[in-house]
């Protein structure tokens, strides 16, 4: 009977989750539930986005604006850089060829991403994201996913747990009364939005307006550059890049009713998960800072002590709501977070 009343307050007093995945969330997806991987095809962090892995050059290849981008950025990046900082100036650069050789970056990302997603566990849910559902669902805990990644990983892990939580459009992110919602902070490779018909694909991009983007459609086909189409005649361009010229990167890629949702989960969640995150998102902390009151239990993971307590840092710096309560830094990775005392003592 003890047993039982302790499996109760466990339910009762841990009824919502708030789960923050960062990249090194993905690049941490893999554990021996398999499938095998290909290690040269690892979910990158942002510093390996533009030319530091051999692996991914056939990609950039495809694109000769991001690679004029890349011949600077791949060394910013390398020298600690924010990406989405130097992505904004581009984007906003004075001259027109720079802003129409950044066109080409969100192409480039998709690409890239759906490469990864083919061929590091070939497109099959990564154990440790599927660990994750697992354990969190399985004890009726409602879970907000605020996922800062392009990648798949977490809808086909909710999917695979339960069939009921396969998104299927735009609405179901969010929908009301699942036990799961997700908000792409920085978009999807399944997002898209109408480029101009009838014209040549890579001069679709280059005359871009993101001022004048169109609705997001959600569309899982995985096909690759101008083979990724709407409707005949009509190709997409990616939605997935944080900073779009002009405006707040919660504006332009985020849907408001995703952000309206996940504002509303935050409102009263006490416990946060910060996995692979620096918290460096201008994003995500203003999104934080405006909806979470007074959080009980907070576990910062990465994959060392000192990224960890970084990323603990930089968020309460900018959201001192977040001092308060225990706080908890690991320093092992995700992987090992969930089979260790520490996740175990965070459900209970």
């Amino acid at each position: 009977m003890a047993e039982l009343d302790e499996m109760v307050e466990v339910r009762t007093t841990l009824d919502k989750v708030a789960v923050i995945l960062g990249a090194g969330a993905s690049k941490d997806a893999f554990n021996e539930t398999g499938p095998p991987r290909n290690q040269s095809w690892q979910p990158p962090l942002a510093a390996e986005l533009f030319g530091q892995r051999p692996a991914f050059w056939p990609v950039m290849a495809q694109y000769s604006g991001v690679r004029v981008l890349a011949s600077e950025l791949g060394e910013m990046m390398r020298r600690g850089a924010n990406l989405e900082v130097k992505l904004r100036e581009y984007a906003e650069h004075s001259d027109r060829r720079i802003r129409e050789h950044f066109n080409e970056v969100p192409a480039y990302l998709r690409d890239l991403i759906i490469s990864v997603w083919q061929n590091f566990t070939n497109t099959i849910s990564p154990g440790t994201h599927l660990h994750l559902v697992t354990r969190l669902l399985s004890l009726g805990i409602n879970v907000a996913f605020i996922d800062l990644n392009y990648d798949p990983y977490i809808e086909t892990a909710l999917a695979d747990f339960d069939a009921t939580l396969k998104i299927m459009k735009m609405a179901d992110y969010v929908a009301e009364g699942r036990q799961a919602i997700v908000g792409k902070v920085h978009g999807s490779i399944d997002w898209g939005t109408p480029l101009l018909p009838d014209v040549e694909w890579k001069e679709a991009i280059r005359r871009f307006n993101p001022h004048a983007r169109g609705e997001t459609i959600l569309q899982p086909s995985r096909r690759l550059g101008d083979d990724w189409w709407h409707q005949k005649g009509t190709r997409l361009y990616p939605v997935l890049t944080a900073p779009l010229a002009g405006k707040g990167p919660m504006d332009l890629v985020c849907p408001r009713e995703h952000t309206s949702a996940l504002q509303t989960f935050l409102k009263d969640c006490r416990h946060f998960l910060v996995i692979g995150t620096s918290a460096q998102d201008a994003d995500l902390l203003d999104l934080l800072g405006r909806s979470v009151s007074k959080p009980r239990v907070v576990h910062y993971v990465s994959e060392s002590p000192e990224h960890a307590a970084a990323a603990q840092g930089r968020l309460e710096s900018a959201c001192p709501q977040f001092r308060g309560g225990t706080r908890l830094l690991y320093g092992a990775g995700f992987r090992e977070y969930l089979c260790g005392d520490e996740f175990a003592t965070f459900l209970s």
